[in-house]
């Protein structure tokens, strides 16, 4: 079984409920991040029981609703059924699920040290992960700097770990679908808006804004499909800086990247809504609008 992120009838996002239950909540230490100010740090829990998927509220200020009743207890859940967390956020029961692949972990070199990957991103000392489409990403400073690779070790701040397949438990890979965001640039007021539910963040700054106008176009005109939206570093520095300057600062991009990512992130959202590959760049949101 999963549970899928809504956005209005849209699903964002997507993650199968395993044999060790799904934590839901605001704090980056859950399985499901949902940054919208109506959902509590540790909101709520889903696990399984036999076929049957069950929630529990975790004392959530703004609480857990079935069919518009407050949960106070565990309570089994059907598949098509929606929950509510909080005013704005809705997940719903789906069907079936495993994602495509085997479970993984990420083990530490001549260490005791063992991670199950359950979500999107894992913490290590000194860096992350980040499992996307595109294949795993190791990212230390708040940049991606290198591809990883099954049974591939890789150095993470002063250790080494290892990606291999995991045999040995019920642990499934996570959903690598797009933040459950929402951008939207005018281009007339020379602004865009990210926004998750009542969370925003606005940018003003005449090259983020040229930056985020120029990811959401290729975004909005791409068909879908996993090469959806990338864009060349060179086609990218032209739209920001224009055909005379674009190739007299190279790094300028890369400033810039960071100093979105950097402004997200203050406001409550995942830094890697803007994703960076080797010579090309996109934006990982659910949708965008130009006006």
């Amino acid at each position: 079984m999963r549970l899928e992120v809504l956005n209005g009838d849209h699903v964002v996002h997507s993650c199968t409920v395993g044999a060790d239950g799904v934590r839901i909540g605001r704090s980056s230490t859950n399985d499901l991040v949902l940054r919208d100010a109506g959902v509590s740090g540790h909101h709520a829990v889903v696990w399984t029981e036999g076929d049957q998927l069950v929630v529990r509220d975790l004392g959530s200020t703004n609480g857990t609703f079935l069919r518009e009743r407050r949960l106070d207890g565990p309570t089994s859940l059907a598949e098509g059924d929606v929950l509510a967390l909080g005013p704005d956020v809705r997940l719903r029961v789906a069907g079936g699920g495993v994602e495509p692949g085997l479970p993984m972990r990420v083990v530490q070199v001549d260490g005791p040290v063992a991670h199950s990957v359950r979500a999107p991103r894992l913490a290590l000392p000194g860096g992350e992960l980040l499992f996307r489409e595109d294949g795993t990403w190791l990212a230390i400073g708040g940049e991606e700097v290198a591809q990883i690779e099954l049974d591939a070790p890789f150095t993470c701040g002063d250790q080494r770990w290892v990606l291999e397949e995991d045999h040995h438990t019920a642990t499934v890979r996570p959903s690598t679908g797009p933040l459950p965001y929402r951008l939207e640039v005018d281009l007339g007021r020379d602004e865009a808006l990210l926004s998750e539910g009542s969370r925003t963040c606005r940018f003003r700054a005449d090259h983020r804004v040229a930056l985020l106008a120029a990811l959401a176009t290729r975004r909005r005109d791409d068909p879908p499909g996993p090469g959806r939206g990338w864009v060349e570093d060179d086609e990218l520095r032209r739209a920001i800086w224009g055909r005379a300057r674009w190739d007299k600062l190279p790094n300028n991009l890369n400033v810039l990247v960071h100093r979105v990512r950097a402004q997200a992130e203050r406001a409550g959202f995942e830094r890697w809504f803007v994703e960076r590959r080797p010579g090309r760049t996109r934006l990982h949101v659910a949708g965008v609008t130009l006006r």
